[in-house]
């Protein structure tokens, strides 16, 4: 960041974005393909509700231990490096599942899959906070963000496109188009500055009395709205196909879903510095609780798609925000380690929020009071945002 802070966005600046972005949109399709060909794999396969909440699980604790262990990799062998041995990971291994005929080869080539997603969130997000001019800083690492679920909804797209016609295996076989992007990071990602100054990393360092408090507040925001994003837009599809909807018009609620994340970025990158962190994740918290408990009253499906896409749009404000600012409050040395350890917090939540879906499932729980279980994290995060010091801000 030394010597970036005050010069203008160029085409440097662009290009580097542009590679983290598609970097991000790719893992994002890659990962959303299992929650349109989820019904299809369950008929194939002959999996039950619970195996399936597993499966989703697998790629989600992969992602957690990528977050962590790629993370701090990146910390001391630089996060170019890293991030190309991420992008082969997601890219090889979920292609792979397109040829798999068995539940257990299923769960590993997708928990390999999710090692290497799961480390593109603190790379990327490293890499912005080093590499992008303070004025458009918070911007442009919240803008980042929404490759993920826009990576998502071009997969629901494409299996509205797709999965009647091609199969779910095809989709499957489209993540190899994500090696694509490697010889852009090889060409033209720059190295980690931290990783040039070779500064001395500790992951003990984030719970030292300073930083304590607001290191288990992030482990507790980061847990929280993964837990919500990856329960809802595992399950949602299947959900709503329970409800009496079609193929189609399940795929939809997960489109709308994941729109209303996506277009959230824009709002809180020019909001965020002016409004403050903490009011714009207290007010996201605060409006995501009301509507899940809403949503678990019975309403026309109009109401419904309005509810879901409002959840979407408050997860992508809280998880874009603290995205945003947790660079702030770490060195630059830590920064990789930092994002990387919440966002194994984050991925904790991932992995269990599926499976725990799947049980209340196998027990007849009905949707309505599926979704209400969501409304729990909501306050969860929002307890754990008024507790965070804005004291250890940085400059």
């Amino acid at each position: 960041m030394l010597g970036f802070n005050n010069q203008r966005f160029n085409r440097h600046f662009l290009l580097i974005f542009l590679i983290l972005y598609s970097s991000f949109l790719l893992s994002g399709f890659c990962l959303g393909i299992y929650n349109v060909t989820l019904s299809n794999i369950q008929s194939e396969l002959n999996i039950n509700d619970k195996q399936s909440g597993y499966l989703a699980s697998a790629a989600l604790l992969g992602m957690m231990i990528g977050a962590l262990f790629l993370g701090i990799l990146s910390d001391h062998i630089g996060r170019k490096k890293t991030l190309v041995s991420a992008i082969v990971l997601f890219s090889i291994f979920n292609g792979l599942i397109g040829f798999v005929s068995s539940y257990y080869t299923f769960m590993t080539t997708r928990f390999i899959a999710g090692v290497g997603i799961g480390a593109l969130t603190p790379l990327c997000v490293s890499l912005l906070s080093e590499y992008s001019p303070k004025a458009n800083r918070t911007f442009l690492i919240t803008l980042v963000m929404t490759g993920m679920p826009l990576g998502q909804l071009i997969a629901s797209l494409t299996g509205i496109v797709f999965l009647e016609t091609q199969g779910w295996r095809f989709l499957y076989l489209l993540s190899y188009i994500s090696l694509a992007i490697l010889p852009f990071v090889f060409l033209y990602l720059p190295k980690s500055l931290k990783y040039s100054l070779n500064e001395k990393i500790s992951l003990i360092s984030l719970f030292k009395p300073l930083y304590l408090r607001n290191s288990i507040a992030m482990c507790l925001i980061f847990f929280c709205n993964m837990y919500v994003f990856y329960g809802v837009s595992t399950w949602l599809p299947t959900l709503m196909l329970g409800q009496g909807y079609a193929m189609v018009s399940s795929i939809t609620f997960l489109s709308v879903f994941l729109l209303g994340n996506v277009i959230t970025a824009p709002i809180v990158g020019f909001f965020v510095d002016k409004v403050g962190f903490k009011k714009m994740m207290s007010i996201g918290y605060l409006v995501m609780a009301i509507v899940i408990v809403l949503f678990s009253f019975k309403m026309i499906s109009t109401a419904q798609m309005l509810f879901v896409f409002i959840i979407g749009g408050c997860i992508g404000i809280v998880q874009n925000t603290v995205l945003a600012i947790v660079p702030k409050f770490y060195p630059v040395s830590q920064r990789g380690t930092a994002i990387g350890t919440f966002s194994a917090c984050s991925r904790l939540g991932s992995f269990i929020a599926p499976s725990v879906i799947g049980l209340l499932l196998l027990n007849s729980w009905n949707i309505n009071n599926i979704f209400l279980v969501f409304a729990v994290p909501s306050i969860v995060g929002f307890v754990a945002i008024m507790k965070v010091k804005i004291s250890l801000l940085k400059n």
